[in-house]
Protein backbone atom coordinates (compact mmCIF):
# COMPACT_ATOMS: atom_id res chain seq x y z
CA UNK A 1 0.00 0.00 0.00
CA UNK A 2 2.50 2.56 0.69
CA UNK A 3 5.09 1.76 -2.16
CA UNK A 4 1.48 1.98 -4.62
CA UNK A 5 0.96 5.73 -2.35
CA UNK A 6 4.70 6.85 -3.32
CA UNK A 7 4.40 5.61 -6.53
CA UNK A 8 1.01 7.91 -7.38
CA UNK A 9 3.50 10.61 -5.31
CA UNK A 10 5.93 10.51 -7.79
CA UNK A 11 3.98 10.18 -10.52
CA UNK A 12 2.06 13.33 -9.67
CA UNK A 13 5.19 15.47 -8.56
CA UNK A 14 7.05 14.39 -11.80
CA UNK A 15 4.16 15.09 -14.28
CA UNK A 16 3.90 18.38 -12.76
CA UNK A 17 7.68 19.22 -13.29
CA UNK A 18 6.96 18.24 -16.58
CA UNK A 19 4.39 20.71 -17.17
CA UNK A 20 6.74 23.11 -15.94
CA UNK A 21 9.31 22.97 -18.13
CA UNK A 22 7.06 22.34 -20.82
CA UNK A 23 5.47 25.91 -20.10
CA UNK A 24 8.96 27.31 -20.15
CA UNK A 25 9.96 25.98 -23.26
CA UNK A 26 6.97 27.41 -24.92
CA UNK A 27 7.62 31.14 -23.16
CA UNK A 28 10.84 30.71 -24.29
CA UNK A 29 9.61 29.45 -27.97
CA UNK A 30 6.59 32.27 -28.07
CA UNK A 31 9.07 35.22 -27.17
CA UNK A 32 11.94 33.96 -30.07
CA UNK A 33 9.13 33.59 -32.26
CA UNK A 34 7.72 36.89 -31.83
CA UNK A 35 10.33 38.52 -31.83
CA UNK A 36 12.11 37.08 -35.18
CA UNK A 37 8.85 37.91 -36.94
CA UNK A 38 9.21 41.34 -36.07
CA UNK A 39 11.91 41.52 -38.44
CA UNK A 40 10.63 40.26 -41.46
CA UNK A 41 10.35 43.20 -44.24
CA UNK A 42 9.90 41.48 -47.22
CA UNK A 43 13.79 41.27 -47.95
CA UNK A 44 15.82 38.67 -48.47
CA UNK A 45 18.49 40.17 -46.00
CA UNK A 46 16.54 40.05 -43.20
CA UNK A 47 15.81 36.73 -43.07
CA UNK A 48 19.12 35.64 -41.13
CA UNK A 49 18.64 38.65 -39.02
CA UNK A 50 15.14 37.45 -37.71
CA UNK A 51 16.89 33.78 -36.87
CA UNK A 52 19.91 35.55 -35.02
CA UNK A 53 17.23 37.44 -33.22
CA UNK A 54 14.63 34.63 -32.56
CA UNK A 55 18.10 32.62 -31.36
CA UNK A 56 18.45 35.76 -29.07
CA UNK A 57 15.68 35.88 -27.29
CA UNK A 58 15.39 32.74 -26.86
CA UNK A 59 18.81 32.25 -24.86
CA UNK A 60 17.28 35.07 -22.69
CA UNK A 61 14.65 32.47 -21.40
CA UNK A 62 15.16 29.34 -18.53
CA UNK A 63 13.87 25.69 -19.13
CA UNK A 64 14.45 23.15 -16.44
CA UNK A 65 17.68 25.65 -14.96
CA UNK A 66 19.14 26.44 -18.10
CA UNK A 67 19.14 28.81 -20.64
CA UNK A 68 16.93 27.43 -23.93
CA UNK A 69 19.65 27.22 -26.73
CA UNK A 70 18.56 26.85 -30.19
CA UNK A 71 19.97 25.20 -32.93
CA UNK A 72 19.73 26.51 -36.23
CA UNK A 73 17.29 24.07 -37.19
CA UNK A 74 15.07 25.14 -34.39
CA UNK A 75 14.21 28.60 -35.99
CA UNK A 76 12.91 29.00 -39.40
CA UNK A 77 10.81 31.09 -41.73
CA UNK A 78 8.05 30.59 -43.92
CA UNK A 79 4.73 31.14 -44.76
CA UNK A 80 1.44 31.31 -42.96
CA UNK A 81 -1.98 30.55 -45.17
CA UNK A 82 -4.60 32.08 -42.79
CA UNK A 83 -7.09 30.32 -44.92
CA UNK A 84 -5.42 27.01 -44.20
CA UNK A 85 -4.27 27.85 -40.69
CA UNK A 86 -1.28 26.13 -41.60
CA UNK A 87 2.31 27.07 -41.87
CA UNK A 88 5.48 26.12 -44.70
CA UNK A 89 8.78 26.39 -44.72
CA UNK A 90 10.08 28.48 -46.92
CA UNK A 91 12.08 27.10 -50.06
CA UNK A 92 14.88 28.67 -52.84
CA UNK A 93 11.57 29.20 -54.58
CA UNK A 94 9.86 31.37 -51.78
CA UNK A 95 9.72 35.13 -52.96
CA UNK A 96 11.39 36.87 -49.41
CA UNK A 97 8.16 39.38 -49.69
CA UNK A 98 5.77 36.65 -49.06
CA UNK A 99 7.64 34.91 -45.96
CA UNK A 100 5.09 35.77 -43.09
CA UNK A 101 5.90 33.51 -40.37
CA UNK A 102 9.22 32.66 -38.05
CA UNK A 103 8.51 29.05 -36.47
CA UNK A 104 10.59 28.26 -33.42
CA UNK A 105 10.83 24.85 -31.52
CA UNK A 106 12.32 24.92 -28.15
CA UNK A 107 13.59 20.68 -26.25
CA UNK A 108 14.85 19.39 -23.87
CA UNK A 109 15.92 15.82 -25.43
CA UNK A 110 18.78 13.48 -24.51
CA UNK A 111 21.25 15.50 -27.24
CA UNK A 112 19.63 18.79 -27.66
CA UNK A 113 19.46 20.06 -23.83
CA UNK A 114 19.13 17.29 -21.75
CA UNK A 115 16.02 15.53 -21.13
CA UNK A 116 14.39 16.32 -18.07
CA UNK A 117 14.80 14.30 -14.80
CA UNK A 118 12.00 12.93 -12.72
CA UNK A 119 12.92 13.83 -9.55
CA UNK A 120 10.73 10.62 -7.87
CA UNK A 121 10.31 8.29 -10.54
CA UNK A 122 13.76 7.56 -11.25
CA UNK A 123 13.80 5.44 -7.82
CA UNK A 124 11.54 3.20 -10.14
CA UNK A 125 13.44 3.02 -12.96
CA UNK A 126 11.90 5.83 -15.11
CA UNK A 127 15.04 8.12 -17.31
CA UNK A 128 14.67 11.42 -18.26
CA UNK A 129 11.69 12.38 -20.51
CA UNK A 130 11.76 14.56 -23.83
CA UNK A 131 10.54 17.64 -24.28
CA UNK A 132 9.28 20.28 -26.85
CA UNK A 133 7.34 23.20 -27.52
CA UNK A 134 6.81 24.93 -30.89
CA UNK A 135 5.69 28.83 -31.85
CA UNK A 136 4.69 30.67 -34.88
CA UNK A 137 4.79 33.53 -35.24
CA UNK A 138 2.74 35.65 -37.73
CA UNK A 139 3.50 39.45 -39.25
CA UNK A 140 1.98 41.60 -41.58
CA UNK A 141 4.51 41.92 -44.58
CA UNK A 142 4.39 43.26 -48.20
CA UNK A 143 2.73 39.66 -49.60
CA UNK A 144 3.10 40.74 -52.96
CA UNK A 145 5.00 43.21 -55.04
CA UNK A 146 2.88 45.64 -55.71
CA UNK A 147 2.19 47.51 -51.94
CA UNK A 148 -0.89 50.38 -51.38
CA UNK A 149 0.86 53.52 -51.10
CA UNK A 150 -0.27 56.11 -48.29
CA UNK A 151 -0.13 59.36 -48.71
CA UNK A 152 -0.44 62.50 -46.28
CA UNK A 153 -1.34 66.00 -47.51
CA UNK A 154 1.04 69.06 -47.12
CA UNK A 155 -1.45 70.97 -45.95
CA UNK A 156 -2.63 70.79 -42.84
CA UNK A 157 -5.96 68.91 -42.34
CA UNK A 158 -7.75 71.38 -39.31
CA UNK A 159 -6.67 74.30 -38.08
CA UNK A 160 -6.14 75.42 -34.47
CA UNK A 161 -9.84 76.09 -34.13
CA UNK A 162 -10.86 72.61 -35.75
CA UNK A 163 -12.22 73.78 -39.21
CA UNK A 164 -11.06 71.81 -42.13
CA UNK A 165 -8.26 73.50 -43.97
CA UNK A 166 -7.86 70.82 -46.99
CA UNK A 167 -10.18 70.50 -50.09
CA UNK A 168 -13.28 68.19 -49.61
CA UNK A 169 -12.08 65.18 -51.01
CA UNK A 170 -7.55 64.21 -51.70
CA UNK A 171 -7.31 61.55 -54.67
CA UNK A 172 -3.90 59.73 -55.88
CA UNK A 173 -3.82 58.74 -59.27
CA UNK A 174 -2.26 55.73 -59.97
CA UNK A 175 -2.94 55.64 -63.26
CA UNK A 176 -4.96 52.46 -65.14
CA UNK A 177 -7.58 52.47 -62.84
CA UNK A 178 -5.89 52.40 -59.72
CA UNK A 179 -6.90 55.18 -58.13
CA UNK A 180 -7.10 55.62 -54.68
CA UNK A 181 -9.17 58.69 -52.60
CA UNK A 182 -9.69 59.75 -49.49
CA UNK A 183 -12.78 62.41 -48.69
CA UNK A 184 -14.19 64.24 -45.81
CA UNK A 185 -17.45 62.96 -45.62
CA UNK A 186 -18.32 65.40 -42.28
CA UNK A 187 -17.78 69.08 -42.05
CA UNK A 188 -17.14 70.77 -38.04
CA UNK A 189 -19.83 73.42 -38.41
CA UNK A 190 -18.01 76.87 -38.12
Amino acid sequence: MIVALLAMMAMVVDLGHYWQVRAQLQNGADAAALAGVRDLNGTLAQLPVARLTATSYAAQHVANGSAINLAASDVDVGTWDPALRSYAPATGSTPPYAINAVRVTAKRYDGDGGAVAPWFAQLFGKGGQNLSATSIAVGGGPQSLCGFPVGVPSCAITDADGVFTCPGSLTFNGGQGKDAGLALLARRAT
